[in-house]
């Protein structure tokens, strides 16, 4: 359900005369209804008649040109409101029901009946039947879920989501860089590393009821050619169906990480029914399976036939609240991720507070676009401009100075670069665009460069439109965060997503040379030769002033003490499937 737009032109009338009581007499000018709905007087003769007609109201036009009509309201604006958010929070249209609250009802008592819903509904509940026992997690999410293809997947969360709902042919252990089966029980290459066979497990089911096989394997990976993870599959020259359970992958060139590139979510099987035009609930064979799937909701259900362990809880809903909603409403969501985005604290009675290294804050400087940054020596002046301990002040979530993606000594690089440097000659105005968890870091760069002339313009994006080609272009810095925590393959998806930051951003030439180094360390078969060359490839990066590393962040997790099983992955998110409740301790 969406609020019907009548219902949206009544609160936006009765909250211009507030002060009436029903039944009041007011009079009005046309013109004024024109103002309040934002159209032309035929559109608000029309909203004017369906608001008669709905009972919101009664109308008396005003006889002859100029004269006053005369408007008298049936129904109070909170009376109004409690109605359209009750019915929206029905119809779990919970994001447009805040928005309304906050537009129309600020401080009344429909926001106390909102908060208090809220604090009933996240959480843990075991909701009983006659014939059954149904165990729901629910929690909030302050963003919305992007995209549900796995093919297009770039922020953590949509990556996270996949990864409950589909499956790859074999899973990766970043921390333990060993291999597990997936949808393939065994695997295979020849010595070149250039032909990949994979045994599939037998009656796997997807969540439509559909079988998996070796044609649905090639179809899914076929797929995986059109869509910005191209770079996934450049090198695969012919997939090959040998038997029903059977596939081979032959490559035009050696691949020592091929199986971390087919462990990659991206690389997720889904059923080719699903291929046609935009997948909305597309089908997998994880251990959830999309029962909704929107913008600001979605509800995953444990799939009854799951070829691994079964989930533990039964369904788990993920609703998206208003960022301002955020500080408060903690504690009902029973988990607590900390990335110093919010002053909220978990409660004292959660436990095993831990730290995990989360990611790098990373400034993206677009030398693809005409103006000053197209300079190289100009880029790495804007280097020089940048203190990193700065950033440090802001929260404890910023543990040390970045110089890579990696946590580790460049002492070197950085001095390299520490160079004097005097402000600029002659004024000049960029533009940085990032999203609201990065707001501090970026007013901080704002005022290190402004100190050396160079004014920058900041614009807060959210998340579905931050990807947009024409903003991305438009812009002369990007700031984010990136979080290649499975090794180097991470680090490629960061580099080479055509739907991402960074590769939009880079000159051909640069393309060119990124696309090299990552062929060159594909092809190398020693692990520690692999780092060494990457390494010189982000030296290269850093050096021509194409990234500028700011700092590393840490991850604060906190739980409630009855929830089990908390298992956070690379994606920085839970994994749903191995969540419990005890409900009694001995």
């Amino acid at each position: 359900m969406n609020l019907q737009n009548h219902h949206y032109y009544f609160l936006a009338l009765r909250k211009a005369y507030r002060n009436f009581d029903n039944h009041s007499e007011i009079q009005v000018s046309m013109n004024k209804l024109m103002d309040i709905f934002f159209c032309t007087q035929k559109n608000a003769k029309i909203i004017v008649k369906k608001l008669v007609d709905e009972g919101f109201m009664e109308f008396r036009p005003g006889k002859g040109r100029g004269n006053l009509s005369t408007i008298l309201f049936l129904e109070s604006l909170q009376s109004s409101l409690l109605k359209q958010v009750e019915s929206l929070i029905d119809h779990q249209e919970l994001t447009l029901a805040l928005e309304l609250v906050k537009e129309f009802g600020s401080g009344t008592a429909v926001e106390d009946y909102v908060h208090s819903w809220i604090r009933d509904y996240f959480g843990y509940q075991r909701i009983q039947s006659s014939e059954d026992e149904l165990e729901v997690l629910r929690f909030p999410i302050f963003r919305p879920i992007t995209t549900f293809d796995p093919t297009r997947v770039f922020f953590d969360l949509d990556a996270h989501l996949a990864s409950q709902v589909f499956s790859t042919l074999v899973q990766y252990n970043h921390e333990t860089e060993a291999f597990a089966p997936a949808l393939a029980h065994h695997w295979e290459s020849n010595d070149s590393k250039t032909r990949w066979s994979f045994y599939l497990r037998k009656k796997i089911q997807f969540h439509n009821g559909k079988e998996l096989t070796a044609e649905v394997v090639k179809a899914s990976l076929e797929r995986v050619k059109n869509s910005p993870h191209r770079w996934l599959v450049q090198d695969v020259s012919e997939i090959e169906v040998e038997s029903k359970h059977t596939v081979s992958i032959e490559l035009n060139r050696p691949n020592h990480l091929f199986l971390q590139y087919v462990a990659a979510v991206p690389m997720s099987i889904v059923h080719p029914s699903d291929f046609d035009g935009e997948i909305k609930c597309p089908a997998g064979t994880g251990p959830f399976e999309f029962e909704k799937a929107e913008a600001d909701s979605c509800t995953l259900t444990a799939f009854e036939n799951y070829y691994g362990f079964m989930p533990h809880l039964d369904r788990i809903e993920i609703i998206r609240l208003t960022e301002d909603m955020q500080e408060n409403r903690m504690e009902e969501s029973k988990i607590f991720l900390n990335t110093d985005e919010t002053n909220a604290l978990p409660s004292k009675e959660w436990k095993n507070r831990s730290s995990i290294f989360s990611g790098t804050n990373v400034l993206l400087l677009n030398a693809s676009k005409k103006g000053p940054l197209a300079n190289e020596e100009f880029r790495q002046t804007i280097q020089r401009m940048i203190n990193r301990e700065e950033f440090l002040k802001i929260g404890h979530s910023r543990t040390g100075p970045a110089y890579g993606f990696n946590v580790t000594d460049r002492s070197k690089a950085a001095s390299a670069m520490a160079k004097a440097i005097v402000p600029l000659d002659e004024k000049i105005t960029l533009t940085l665009i990032t999203y609201k968890r990065h707001e501090a870091d970026a007013n901080i760069l704002k005022k290190m460069l402004e100190d050396f002339g160079v004014q920058l313009v900041v614009k807060i994006m959210d998340w579905d439109q931050i990807l947009s080609k024409e903003v991305l272009l438009e812009a002369d810095f990007v700031m984010f965060e990136g979080t290649p925590n499975e090794g180097l393959v991470s680090i490629f998806e960061l580099l080479l997503f055509e739907d991402g930051f960074i590769y939009p951003l880079m000159t051909d030439d640069w393309k060119e040379k990124v696309a090299a180094y990552v062929n060159r360390i594909k092809e190398e078969a020693e692990q520690q030769r692999r780092i060494e060359m990457y390494g010189e490839l982000e030296n290269a990066l850093v050096e021509s002033g194409v990234l500028i590393f700011l700092v590393h962040k840490q991850l604060d997790i906190s739980y409630d003490y009855a929830l089990e099983g908390v298992k956070i992955t690379p994606r920085m998110w839970v994994d749903f499937g191995e969540l419990w409740y005890k409900s009694s301790s001995i």
